[in-house]
């Protein structure tokens, strides 16, 4: 039951991703100028570096093509 639940909540993480890309961008988007959209990329960059790097701290069986291929089966199951 737990390793199920463990897959289910990393699944819903990676979609929940994108409502998390938009934090950095958001004062960009009120307040449009060069500063605003210069600083907002910085932060965009970062956030993902950082998304990215605890992924493949915590999974490091995707940085191996079988491993890959496991996970993106599993999330295509979980999408259909």
């Amino acid at each position: 039951m737990f390793f199920g639940l463990a897959i289910s909540t990393k699944t819903q993480a990676l979609f929940f991703l994108p409502i998390l890309g938009l934090a950095p961008i958001m004062p960009a988007l009120l307040n449009p100028n060069w500063i605003n959209i210069k600083a907002a990329a910085v932060r965009l960059l970062k956030s993902v570096g950082v998304v990215v790097g605890v992924f493949f701290t915590l999974n490091p069986h995707t940085l191996h093509p079988i491993g890959m291929y496991g996970f993106t089966r599993r999330v295509g199951i979980e999408l259909a």
